[in-house]
């Protein structure tokens, strides 16, 4: 990589440079990856994944936000699932008037063929980055061009609250 200027900018849509650090962590599903069928079920589950999201993620009451950036793994998704999203529009099928009814299962199958690329987070300490209301970038590649090394196929999501 090599640094280059990039021109005249607004302040507001600058970055700063930063220092770059990886480690390895645990991420797990969110709550819409689960079926749920008694009374009750889905709001005990929301409490337990939550609370151990904020336990791997090091959230904390002292510590309430915490920017996550993340190379692979399962996404800290704002608005919902984007996996379903990726197969829809990979088969040709807009998704901006609503889901089809009923979903096609090839549709349903293909979804968890996609994997989540590269997670950038809100991060105004350091590079300066706000993706609208304290949202995140997400890009998402099928397996198959992951595996062929075709990123010219990768899907980009901005969703924020």
């Amino acid at each position: 990589m090599s640094r280059y200027e990039t021109g005249k900018l607004d302040g507001e849509f600058r970055s700063f440079p930063c220092a770059v650090s990886f480690s390895q962590n645990w991420t797990i599903p969110d709550i819409d990856h689960f079926r749920f069928e008694g009374e009750g079920e889905y709001e005990k589950a929301w409490e337990n994944i939550e609370e151990l999201k904020q336990d791997l993620n090091g959230v904390s009451e002292e510590r309430p936000f915490k920017s996550r950036h993340r190379l692979f793994g399962w996404p800290d998704p704002v608005e919902g699932d984007m996996q379903l999203e990726c197969q829809l529009v990979a088969n040709g099928i807009s998704y901006g008037k609503g889901y089809p009814n009923p979903m096609p299962e090839l549709i349903k199958v293909g979804a968890k063929d996609w994997q989540l690329l590269l997670q950038i987070d809100t991060d105004e300490e350091n590079p300066g980055w706000m993706w609208g209301d304290v949202g995140r970038i997400y890009y998402w590649i099928h397996k198959d061009d992951l595996a062929a090394r075709r990123f010219e196929n990768v899907r980009l999501f901005l969703q924020c609250s």
